[in-house]
């Protein structure tokens, strides 16, 4: 049977400093250290002594030249709140708006009805299908503030109360706010960066992997949802890159992870996890730990290889196949398996480029 007893505490640690920054303070005060050895030793010794300063200054070198974000760019005004990416945007009237980011969102923009009201958007009556539903025009950014345009149209309002559980607070911007561009999400910093073109960064090749999206019989690009391919138990799957997966817990799941309501997670066919639990019976296994569909359960991945580096563990939400799949079919070029979220990225600085449908993982511990 599947370990569905065991108290995970400490699986959701709170903010603190990156273990970039730790390590190089770390050199420095070896450094430090060095350079007042280099100039207090005898004249025999002084020559191994500079040798030795020498090697350990070049090694600060390489090493907070690789901790430094991408070169270029400019730093948004994110939050990250439990590994899910919040920004900040200023709209042309003075309003503003903190929406979670998230690179698997649908087409449209999503903002709560409290900040429809509150920026006093138009509200258009319209169909989706057959159902009835309300849309507002998607507001403008401040052309010189930080939080670039998304390309959506039109933006669905969510019930307040639905925004609030999920971690909305004003909105969501999803696929057309990250397509066509390239981002650096920072899990170590805690910054996201937009770059402005590509070739002032550095992909290395080891670490870099191919993303796909869905095309037209052209080979026009008609889908935003980056495909991404890992490997889980010795398998290589594809699955859907997705910062904004959240898992909203119960307060039984709150209690045994001792974690807050929201927290970044993956999403795994139900299929699947059926057989990683039949398999692997030690894998911790919380049952009815989101409310969602009745009760969904987590299960504790213990590693995933992605981009030539192992990190974990790794927490995925079971969700019903055709779920899945009917979610995402419009707009990816062929099934996955679930969604890759911050649960998994948390260890990583990940480039993201869309226009080159590529992506570079740098392991942060």
């Amino acid at each position: 049977m599947p370990n569905r007893g065991s108290r995970c505490r400490g699986s959701f640690p709170r903010r603190r400093a990156s273990r970039t920054a730790l390590h190089d303070r770390t050199l420095l005060i070896a450094l430090i250290h060095a350079t007042v050895r280099c100039f207090s030793v005898s004249f025999p010794r002084r020559p191994v002594a500079i040798l030795a300063f020498g090697l350990l200054a070049g090694l600060l070198g390489a090493k907070t030249s690789f901790a430094q974000s991408p070169p270029g760019g400019r730093v948004l005004p994110a939050d990250f709140v439990q590994h899910r990416i919040y920004v900040t945007a200023v709209t042309t009237e003075g309003d503003s708006l903190r929406m979670l980011t998230d690179t698997g969102g649908g087409t449209a923009v999503v903002l709560s009805s409290s900040a429809v009201r509150r920026t006093g958007r138009p509200v258009i009556d319209t169909l989706q299908g057959r159902r009835p539903m309300q849309v507002v025009p998607v507001p403008a950014f401040r052309t010189e503030g930080p939080v670039p345009q998304t390309r959506a149209e039109r933006a669905i309002i969510a019930p307040s109360r639905r925004a609030q559980l999920v971690g909305y607070d004003d909105g969501r911007l999803g696929m057309h706010w990250f397509a066509g561009r390239i981002w650096t999400f920072d899990y170590g910093d805690e910054t996201l960066r937009l770059h402005d073109t590509a070739d002032e960064l550095s992909f290395a090749p080891d670490h870099t992997v191919d993303l796909a999206f869905r095309t037209d019989s052209t080979g026009t690009r008609v889908g935003h949802h980056p495909r991404v391919e890992a490997s889980i138990d010795g398998t290589t799957r594809s699955f859907l890159f997705d910062t904004g997966a959240t898992t909203v817990l119960t307060d039984s799941a709150q209690g045994r992870l001792d974690a807050p309501r929201r927290i970044a997670s993956g999403f795994i066919r139900a299929s699947l996890f059926e057989r990683w639990t039949n398999k692997h019976p030690d894998w911790t296994v919380v049952e009815g730990a989101s409310p969602a569909l009745g009760g969904s359960p987590l299960i504790r991945v213990p590693e995933v290889e992605i981009a030539g580096h192992t990190a974990g563990p790794v927490w995925f939400e079971r969700r019903p196949d055709r779920t899945i799949q009917k979610t995402l079919a419009g707009s990816m070029d062929r099934r996955v398996a679930g969604a890759l979220g911050g649960s998994l990225f948390r260890h990583f600085r990940i480039t993201v480029d869309y226009p080159n449908a590529r992506a570079y993982f740098q392991r942060l511990d």
